[in-house]
């Protein structure tokens, strides 16, 4: 899946662009999905590895499997969230230097790094998460720090393993449940979170520091929701932080948006296209990503991934470089496919086709 450690490449203005947070969550969406294809689901498919499994092919996947998982919805929000962070999003990256500084007292603010943690995910790999693991780094607990490098293969390993998680340290008994590591950019000091799409799965095991979750009720306040939790032993020290994502905040709302979209495109991607209904895309903008999409349905998912983090790469940085946005710009900015004419603009910025099918 490429990068797993966020990268300072952003600036603000381009982020809270509403049509790049709507492909942020898509792109973490798609990879949400692709986490989760086992062994199991090869049997449905030609393809016989993930690198190249097409769009048709997860189709038929997410409508064998998928699309009755009901937890499908929170694995895709972890992904996202984690791109959220990695393209610094200004709410989340606030949400979560507030939550830092509730536990370690401190008062500073500044960029966050995340890593996004892969002991259940195949296409994740340890040695990927090492090479982003400084010497002198630690995991923090409200009792004791920990070396980052000496536990991690215990912690990677414990996921799938009841004999090991019986081995961790005491402090850190519930690690292995851990989704992020998010540290300040500066600092040595990685901290445990765990993402969940609804406040009542949230809960807090020895290891983990913060907890975010989606909040659908809390549609007015735009205040940052931070809820500490006690150590039941010392009413004085913090353990744990509750981290709320509201709806109406951005991303909330533009993910809520996105994972029904993709639901319809993968319900859709291997029907005739002329007896797809309109109810399921309504809109010129969900029209326009279907089609894009069902025109590239024989690419392989990373290959569309990849496309997609250029793309959105590409747009931050032009807006980083002009220092201009239209802040009118209704269409979603999803490359349409199969460009040949090098003039095509898209609001004045060059397309790239996705993948070739």
């Amino acid at each position: 899946m490429g990068e797993v450690l966020t990268q300072s490449f952003s600036w603000r203005i381009a982020i809270e662009n509403p049509n790049n947070q709507k492909l942020m969550s898509l792109i973490g969406i798609l990879e949400g999905y692709l986490s989760k294809v086992t062994k199991n689901h090869f049997r449905l498919i030609n393809s016989k590895s993930l690198d190249s499994i097409t769009l048709c092919e997860l189709g038929l996947i997410y409508k064998n499997s998928f699309s009755k998982n009901t937890g499908m919805n929170g694995v895709c929000w972890e992904h996202s969230v984690f791109h959220s962070i990695y393209h610094n999003h200004t709410y989340i990256q606030d949400l979560i230097n507030t939550a830092i500084n509730t536990l370690s007292k401190e008062t500073t603010s500044e960029r966050i790094n995340a890593i996004l943690w892969g002991s259940e995910k195949p296409t994740i790999s340890l040695e990927n998460i090492k090479s982003n693991i400084k010497d002198g780094e630690v995991i923090w607990t409200p009792s004791k720090e920990y070396d980052f490098k000496e536990y991690i293969d215990l912690i990677y390993n414990s996921f799938n393993s009841k004999t090991l998680k019986g081995t961790l340290p005491e402090h850190i008994t519930g690690i292995w449940k851990t989704d992020l590591f998010v540290k300040k950019k500066s600092s040595n000091t990685w901290y445990a979170v765990t993402v969940k799409w609804n406040e009542y799965d949230l809960k807090y095991y020895p290891g983990l520091s913060i907890g975010i979750y989606f909040e659908p009720m809390n549609l007015l306040r735009q205040e940052l929701n931070i809820v500490p939790i006690f150590n039941n032993n010392n009413n004085n020290m913090i353990s744990f932080v509750k981290c709320a994502i509201p709806f109406a905040y951005n991303f909330g709302e533009h993910y809520t948006y996105m994972f029904r979209l993709v639901t319809n495109i993968l319900s859709n991607i291997n029907s005739n296209i002329k007896g797809t209904s309109f109810l399921d895309f309504p809109s010129s903008d969900e029209h326009h990503i279907f089609r894009s999409f069902y025109d590239n349905r024989n690419s392989p998912c990373l290959q569309v991934i990849n496309h997609l983090k250029d793309t959105l790469k590409y747009y931050i940085n032009t807006v980083k470089q002009n220092e201009i946005i239209n802040a009118t710009d209704r269409q979603i900015i999803i490359p349409k496919p199969n460009f040949t004419n090098d003039n095509e603009e898209n609001y004045g910025i060059k397309i790239v086709p996705l993948g070739v099918c």
